[in-house]
């Protein structure tokens, strides 16, 4: 059985799921930051970008928590490399997806 933890990051959202063998969604946790974005008649890349950072976190956590696992517990982390608001936030998130994929390797 292999426990894949993915995490997204786009404009306004920022999602992690656990998916357990590939195809089946353990648990899955989304915040989003579009009632911000409402209010200034869009995404201003700046403030999406604090969001997320403030998110990210949280949104693993919960996720965790929800699926029942630790982080010691997934086979791999996966970080969507995509279309990223800010170089900093990108290389932040590389950051933490290889730091979980330390703890995993040291089970």
């Amino acid at each position: 059985m292999s426990l894949i933890l993915g995490i997204e990051t786009s404009c306004d959202e920022t999602a992690a799921a656990v998916v357990r063998d590939g195809s089946e969604v353990v648990a899955s946790v989304l915040a989003t930051s579009s009632d911000i974005h409402l209010k200034t008649g869009g995404v201003i890349p700046e403030v999406a970008a604090r969001k997320q950072v403030e998110y990210i976190i949280p949104v693993v956590e919960g996720c965790l928590l929800k699926a029942g696992v630790e982080s010691a517990g997934l086979s791999a982390p996966f970080h969507l490399l995509g279309a990223s608001l800010l170089y900093p936030l990108t290389i932040w998130l590389v950051t933490y997806t290889v730091t979980l994929l330390i703890r995993i390797l040291r089970k």
